[in-house]
């Protein structure tokens, strides 16, 4: 039997459990206590029990917040301070550019400092209006002062009075700025410890001076009162230096239990400024750097080793004229992206807004593009950064590697331009031209939208490529600035006769080719008319041969005595003769066929050489010898047999009368050239000169002259100076390319154009063009200015000097010297006499020494 077993309940308190529950309480209780005073604790220093000084603070942090906006210089303050600058540096950065103008006798940036002071004194007059106003009665500052005092003040005391006033703090507190000085300031009054003194008289130009305030000083109080210095004083009021001090007077009334009132007088000093952690430190203030560019894209003259060389440039022989970009903010795109160009091609060029920019040289452009680079940097800078910026020598550009033929071309014998425009991509920098307004005149009356001008400049900075005409001859530039034909160690020189080596060889190239496309074209003509003509012969012969079988059929049915059988005799004869005469004439018509296709096909084929010459020929121009008849090697991959005589009537007449007499007559037999397959352009190996015995050209075997390279050429470079050059130590990128295809225009940005820039050796005329992106659109710069790929100065050639983590810089401007073109004379064009190439397809014509278009640019 089992028992059931039941759980006793116990009737006492559980000491254990309220113990535990007590304790617990007792410790979270005590952990939140900690945590309260620990806060408590570690807020107790920022805890201001005076509401006088505290407003004192806030006031002098307000107007310290303080800025102005222009155009012309962006956001200007009185400390500097993320994306905004002090006075006292953009005016120490007008005298670096003032020392700089002096030395190299800039003329130009001269002028605009002297704008620029007016106006940033203008500007500077406008902001300490604005300070005053803010601190007077029913400003925004003195508004937040007695709202702060008030809401502060305890118990029975009410502030009856408050007075707000600007000025400077005594010398013996702060007596210098944080400037650098320049190297003529050595030894002056206003110099101490290398900075320039606060509140001392400095020149900034011919007889104007200015005051720097001390800037950036912390932001704190001033225990002694006595050290605020008001700026009206008669001693300070004509200095037009900003305040940096801020003094606050306050009369408290607090009433006592007696009724009697108690008075108090308060006056709290704050010098005005920021945190010292973050005064002139650019990383913390996120600066963005600029960039300033210099492009070479055709090649750069050893003469030009520095921006100083560039500077001071006297050789300039006109003046361009600047324009401005409107109407929308564009990017660039390739050309293949966008064939029709379309995409491209929004807004336009015109003259620019008030105030009018004057015509200038190309060295005064680019001083004044240096002049803005500079003048628009955040923080001062000291001379000697901007000197060694202004006097270092450039770096010398890649070689770039040689390209090798392709199967194609050797094989097949076709000819594959795209293959060709890259393997002379750095050999041919410029060509032979006929000079022409054409490019000032669209640049400065074709600026539209889809118009010739805007093209021409998107273009041209779009991706830095040569665009010189397809027809034009190519020529090579030395670094000193001659030119000769590629491929050839002589120089062209215009001065020389017309029997100077390399001009008799332009002319001889540029005649025999012309001479083949109108013989060609003469030939197609004469074959057309001697085929006309056989036609008509032949219908005339058919007509005879009809009668004199229907004479034959009458006198062979009636009675033959012995004068018929002589009319019979007579009359098969003239049949056999009139036969064998329309034989002849077939084969005319068969010939003249013939002829025609070799002809357009030799028209065809000469046109295209003229047309692409610059592609065909930019590897070397050479004579061959191919027996008694000239001939040229092009590109030392092409050999070109001209052909001079046209067809003759009398030689056609020939070849059909063997013809007919030779009916199995091979092609090859035949005498006249056009009457075989033409052959004027055929690759070095399907003519079968690959073998050095079988070719000489001018000496030399094919292998030699293929190895052969024009030594000291000038090559294509981009240079890009980076503004925290002027801070530090920072390298010049250097490319070989142009490295800015994605870069924008700007509505406002400034455009300049100079078509006839300069010559050089007498022969080469180069033009020049530039972009300024900061005198008109400063106020657009931490927006969508910029637009360009961030890693895009990574391909620099020295790109391996760049400090780790380093941006790339921002387009401030750019400066070109660029299109060379070799004009022809005044005898080398009697020589040409304006040949023109005619193409039989399409009847298109070109001139054989092009006139320089928008496209040269």
């Amino acid at each position: 039997m089992t028992e059931k077993l039941t759980k006793e309940k116990s009737t006492g308190i559980d000491w254990y459990s309220i113990g535990v529950l007590w304790f617990s309480t007792l410790a979270v209780s005590g952990v939140i206590s900690l945590y309260v005073m620990l806060i408590a604790w570690m807020n107790i220093k920022e805890t201001d029990t005076d509401p006088v000084d505290r407003a004192a603070l806030q006031a002098a942090a307000a107007l310290a917040d303080k800025s102005i906006e222009d155009q012309t210089f962006g956001s200007l303050s009185l400390m500097n301070r993320e994306n905004s600058r002090s006075f006292n540096t953009a005016v120490s950065l007008l005298r670096n550019c003032g020392s700089l103008a002096r030395q190299l006798d800039l003329p130009v940036v001269k002028r605009a400092l002297v704008q620029d002071m007016v106006r940033i004194s203008e500007l500077q007059s406008q902001f300490i209006a604005r300070l005053e106003n803010d601190i007077a009665p029913g400003g925004s500052v003195f508004a937040e002062v007695k709202r702060t005092i008030e809401g502060g003040l305890r118990g029975k005391t009410t502030l009856k009075e408050l007075h707000l006033r600007l000025g400077y703090l005594d010398q013996k507190l702060l007596d210098v700025t944080s400037i650098p000085a320049l190297s003529e300031d050595q030894g002056k009054t206003y110099l101490k410890a290398g900075k320039i003194a606060a509140l001392q008289a400095v020149p900034i130009k011919e007889s104007e001076q200015v005051y720097f305030f001390a800037q950036e000083p912390p932001l704190r109080k001033i225990e002694d009162n006595q050290a605020f210095i008001d700026w009206h004083k008669e001693e300070f009021k004509n200095r037009r230096a900003l305040p940096s001090a801020l003094l606050l007077e306050a009369r408290l009334e607090t009433g006592s239990s007696g009724g009697s009132l108690l008075l108090a007088k308060r006056s709290v000093c704050v010098s005005l400024g920021s945190k010292a952690d973050t005064r002139n430190n650019p990383q913390a203030l996120r600066l963005k750097p600029l960039g300033l560019v210099l492009a070479f894209p055709h090649g750069r003259l050893s003469r030009d080793a520095s921006l100083r060389d560039l500077l001071q440039r006297k050789d300039w022989l006109n003046k361009g004229n600047w324009t401005q970009y409107r109407n929308g903010n564009q990017s660039y795109q390739s050309e293949s992206a966008d064939p029709a160009g379309t995409a491209r091609l929004v807004g336009n060029i015109a003259i620019p807004e008030a105030p009018l920019l004057e015509q200038m040289s190309p060295g005064e452009a680019l001083s004044l593009i240096l002049y803005e680079f500079v003048k628009h940097q955040e923080r001062p800078i000291e001379q000697k950064n901007l000197l060694k910026i202004v006097n270092a020598s450039f770096a010398e550009a890649p070689k770039a590697e040689a390209q090798e033929q392709t199967d194609r071309e050797d094989d097949n014998n076709e000819l594959d331009y795209l293959s060709m425009q890259e393997r002379v991509a750095n050999q041919a920098n410029t060509s032979l031209v006929q000079e022409s307004d054409a490019r000032t005149f669209a640049y400065l009356y074709r600026g539209g939208a889809r118009e010739k001008g805007l093209k021409a400049v998107i273009n041209a900075f779009s991706d830095g490529q040569r665009r010189f005409p397809n027809s034009t001859l190519p020529m090579v530039l030395y670094q000193d600035g001659s030119v000769g034909l590629p491929g050839r160690k002589e120089k062209y020189d215009a001065a020389t006769s017309l029997q100077d080596p390399s001009r008799k060889l332009v002319i001889d190239l540029l005649t025999d080719i012309y001479s083949t496309n109108l013989s060609a074209n003469e030939t197609m003509t004469t074959a057309r008319v001697m085929q006309a003509n056989a036609y008509k012969k032949i219908k005339e012969s058919n007509d005879r041969i009809f009668l004199l079988n229907q004479d034959l059929i009458y006198l062979t049915g009636i009675k033959q005595d012995d004068k018929t059988k002589e009319e019979i005799s007579l009359r098969r004869i003239k049949l056999e003769n009139e036969k064998q005469k329309q034989l002849v004439l077939n084969k005319v018509v068969y010939l003249s066929t013939q002829a025609q296709q070799n002809a357009q096909l030799t028209a065809s084929t000469s046109f295209e050489v003229g047309s692409h010459l610059f592609l065909l020929a930019a590897g070397g121009i050479h004579r061959l010898q191919a027996g008694d008849k000239p001939a040229y090697l092009l590109g030392k991959r092409y050999v070109f047999k001209p052909v001079l005589q046209s067809l003759v009537e009398s030689e056609l007449y020939e070849e059909a009368e063997k013809l007919a007499k030779q009916l199995n007559q091979p092609k090859e037999n035949q005498n006249s050239f056009w009457l075989k397959t033409p052959d004027i352009l055929k690759s070095v190996t399907a003519a079968k000169l690959d073998a050095d015995h079988q070719i000489s050209i001018e000496g030399k075997s094919l292998s030699d002259l293929i190895a052969e390279e024009n030594a000291g050429l000038a090559r294509p470079e981009t240079l890009v100076i980076d503004s925290r050059a002027l801070s530090g130590d920072f390298p010049t990128l250097v490319f070989g390319n142009y490295p800015l295809a994605s870069s924008r225009h700007m509505n406002g940005e400034l455009i300049y154009y100079c078509q006839t820039a300069c010559k050089t050796k007498e022969t080469v005329v180069w033009s020049s063009l530039a972009r300024d992106y900061l005198k008109r659109s400063r106020l657009a710069r931490e927006s969508e200015l910029y637009n360009i790929d961030p890693n895009w100065c990574k391909t620099a050639v020295n790109a391996n000097l760049l400090p780790e983590e380093a941006g790339c810089p921002q387009l401030g401007g750019e400066w070109q010297l660029r299109a060379p073109l070799v004009q022809a004379d005044k005898s080398l064009q009697e020589a040409i006499k304006g040949a023109t190439l005619t193409d039989p397809k399409s009847g298109q014509r070109i001139l054989q020494i092009p006139a320089a278009g928008p496209d040269l640019f």
